[in-house]
């Protein structure tokens, strides 16, 4: 029996010591003590590219603090990683961050770094400090650890703030030297036109914190917005369920004591109380929920100051009321007037400031009007504990009191609206953010930039929209010169890059190998055959790989519109089939003759298949099977235009500028249409476009442009109609056109590539995306 219970016991202990080796060391962990601001990155590519690409951001160039924080992160630059990165900064010390990642041999692409380093449990960790580095040592109860669990993974990046940094952005948005919260966690999604933030903050009871003032009470529905004039500076609205409770807080949180003479009767049927600033000047604004009992609450401030546009304006005698009862929350201590309008009382000691509210509110040209805003608030919550709105001007302070530095240079006055939200929970507190460049309203037909976004290096390919299966609008893919792909939303975020093999062949199809709806990338390089998912992740057993060259785009067949996929890759003269599951189709056994000069299409007519290709001088015509369904005997001198479908023939053109047909029979008939050598044809079964030199034929119409270096013509065919486009690369202008011949109105506009065109979004308009500079894409829409 002992034996058996010593057995057990070494089994335990043997147990218990492989438990403790098997708890390694977390990146967080590694967190220094002194720590300020963490970035969790995510994927460090997007975040390079998110941070490039950002409007705001890139005005921030100039000023101190972007350039200390650039200088410090160089060495992102130089990291070469797919795991998570923290980016941990000591504000205290403007020169001191560290570097938290999973350890690889190839983790940065330069030798030499100016950091001090070393590898804890496979984390590098390199700091600028070498005090920091030397007395770092794994703590599983650091400040940033509970926020790391709260925070998303599929954000850019994750921003976690320790006390101190946390109150200095809480006192730069409120206006006040208090404590706001323990931490916050934020995870940031940026595109080129805004930020937007969604996270939590973690209070201590034990200190007094701001956000401490909304605990036990519910948030009500933000209403100001319907009362303040549209173009107030700045509003601060805070919510309540129960003023009793609120003032219980308050008290707490002031460190003082009820005044027995103090009148509470006015707060009891409110529930959302705002402060408003317009032309500098301010004002308390009250929403009740029971109006004639809060005029009751008013009875000894009845008498009329004057009356302005059948409002009157009462006189207040208590003008100290509110901020006693809502400091720190209200800091205005000079109320003498207030009017009511409906459910709100709107206290001022400038007469003007209420005049223009009932004017404002008259005209409905009040914050709930605003398009900015309506904009803005979409991505907010309907009910908050606080908010705070700003216009550029209020904007801009907020980033200077933040940021410590004079930011007055900021070009801000297309942000109209930004907002952030506090949402009291049990124990934390909700907070969601967002910073937004708002468009000027587009003139009706007018063409307005949407974005611009610059890639890592120039581009290889032209940009093209694919279909999001999930929202069933579309997307952009584009590769660059170092044959990385990138998925683009159609609001201007890089979703991700993928490295390929080699440049991409063609244009890139969608399929939906699964038959479930979701799509994916088909496509091929010379050497390999992939099919991509959503994420950019290979599709199993694809890529494909070759040892022979392919020289054609990769032909994507869906005979009979039933999802079971063939996929026709050429190598020279030869030509392979594949199935969806990446397998050679047996029955298919075409003879190789001479190269293959343009890529096979697939046409079906009169429910017959028909794969068209040109081999040397002869038009190929293949059955499913590869056979010869229709013999071809005449040659053709090709001109190395595509061949297309036009009136049910399989036309072309030829070197010397002739319209080459063949009918389902194999008979050529040809017509000459006086093009010269390098002309550029497209068609749709019912439009045929040419451009010879300077010429372009659209139907039967003929148009001179300007002399010029053009790309081939495109036709789109959206809601029923025509469209015809060509870039003038020499002059860097897009041309669109109608059936007609006839210019798109506000054409030509600046690009240097053929454009995709297509609705991309939810609304009517039309856009299309373009290559801009040599490593940035543009998308445009046409209002």
């Amino acid at each position: 029996m002992k034996k058996i219970l010593l057995a057990l016991l070494i089994l335990i202990v043997l147990i218990s010591c492989n438990n403790s080796k098997s708890k390694t060391t977390q990146l967080h962990q590694l967190i220094p003590e002194n720590t300020s601001v963490v970035l969790k990155i995510n994927d460090l590519e997007a975040f390079k590219s998110d941070i490039k690409n950002n409007a705001l951001i890139s005005e921030f160039a100039f000023s101190k603090t972007y350039k200390d924080l650039a200088s410090q992160l160089t060495i992102l630059e130089d990291l070469s990683t797919i795991n998570q990165t923290y980016v941990c900064l000591n504000t205290s010390d403007n020169s001191s961050f560290t570097l938290i990642t999973k350890y690889n041999d190839s983790l940065f692409t330069k030798d030499s770094l100016n950091i001090y380093s070393k590898i804890i449990d496979s984390i590098y960790v390199g700091s600028s400090s070498k005090s920091t580095l030397d007395k770092l040592q794994p703590n599983t109860a650091n400040t940033f650890n509970t926020l790391k669990q709260v925070t998303n993974n599929n954000a850019s990046f994750s921003v976690f703030f320790n006390t101190k940094s946390a109150n200095a952005l809480g006192q730069s948005i409120v206006e006040t030297n208090s404590n706001l919260t323990k931490t916050l966690a934020l995870d940031t999604q940026i595109t080129p036109e805004q930020i937007m933030l969604n996270g939590i903050g973690l209070s201590n009871d034990s200190i007094p914190q701001l956000l401490n003032v909304f605990k036990q009470t519910i948030p009500q529905e933000n209403t100001i917005q319907n009362i303040a004039p549209s173009n107030s500076s700045s509003l601060l609205s805070f919510t309540y369920n129960d003023f009793d409770i609120l003032k219980e807080n308050l008290l707490k949180f002031n460190n003082t004591t009820s005044d027995s003479l103090t009148n509470d009767e006015l707060f009891q049927t409110i529930n959302e109380v705002a402060t408003l600033t317009l032309n500098n000047d301010s004002a308390i604004i009250l929403k009740s929920i029971d109006a004639s009992a809060t005029k009751e609450a008013l009875r000894e401030h009845q008498n009329i100051v004057s009356t302005f546009r059948t409002n009157d304006i009462f006189e207040f005698n208590n003008s100290t009321l509110f901020e006693d009862t809502f400091t720190p929350l209200v800091a205005i201590d000079n109320v003498t007037q207030y009017i009511i309008i409906d459910d709100y009382f709107v206290f001022s000691a400038s007469e003007t400031l209420l005049q223009e509210v009932i004017a404002n509110y008259q005209n409905a040209t009040t914050l709930k009007n605003n398009a900015a805003y309506k904009d803005c608030t979409l991505s907010l919550s309907d009910e908050s504990s606080l908010q705070v709105i700003a216009n550029p001007s209020e904007l801009k302070r907020i980033l200077s009191s933040t940021f410590n530095e004079d930011l007055s240079n900021l070009k801000l006055n297309n942000y109209k609206i930004s907002a952030i939200q506090f949402i009291q929970d049990d124990n934390f507190t909700h907070v969601n953010g967002i910073i937004k460049k708002n468009k000027t309203k587009a003139i009706q037909n007018s063409v307005s930039e949407e974005f611009n976004v610059t890639l890592d290096a120039d581009l290889l390919t032209q940009p093209q929209f694919v279909i999001n299966h999930r929202n069933k609008q579309k997307e952009i893919v584009v590769q660059d010169v170092n044959n990385k792909l990138y998925l683009i939303s159609n609001s201007g975020k890089i979703l991700w890059k993928k490295q390929l093999n080699g440049n991409i062949l063609g244009t890139i199809e969608q399929v939906d190998l699964y038959k479930n709806g979701r799509l994916q990338l088909a496509f091929a390089t010379p050497k390999r055959v992939y099919i991509l998912d959503r994420n950019g992740k290979d599709v199993a057993p694809f890529p494909l790989k070759f040892n022979d060259e392919i020289t054609q785009p990769l032909s994507v067949f869906d005979y009979d519109n039933r999802r079971d996929y063939r996929f026709l890759v050429t190598q020279k003269s030869s030509l392979l089939m594949y199935n969806g599951k990446g397998k050679s189709v047996n029955g298919f056994k075409y003879v190789k003759s001479k190269t293959i000069t343009t890529q096979p299409k697939h046409f079906r007519i009169n429910n017959k298949d028909y794969i068209v290709f040109a081999a040397g001088d002869k038009m190929q015509i293949l059955n499913r099977q590869g056979k010869t369904r229709v013999a071809v005997n005449e040659t053709i001198n090709f001109s190395g235009n595509p061949i297309y479908r036009y009136k049910n023939q399989f036309t072309t053109t030829t070197s010397n500028g002739e319209l080459a047909q063949v009918n389902q029979k194999g008979n050529v008939s040809k017509q000459g249409l006086g093009l010269v050598n390098n002309h550029k044809l497209t068609t749709t079964n019912k439009t045929l476009v040419t451009l010879s030199e300077n010429k372009l034929g659209i139907k039967l119409k003929s148009l001179e442009l300007d002399f010029g270096n053009y790309t081939a013509p495109k036709i789109f065919y959206i809601n029923d109609k025509i469209y015809i486009t060509v870039t003038d690369l020499q002059t860097q202008k897009v041309h669109l056109f109608d059936s007609q011949a006839k210019s798109i109105k506000n054409f030509p506009v600046y690009g240097n590539s053929t454009i995709d065109l297509n609705n991309i979004d939810k609304d009517r308009n039309l856009e299309f995306v373009v290559q801009g500079e040599s490593n940035s894409i543009v998308l445009y829409q046409i209002n």
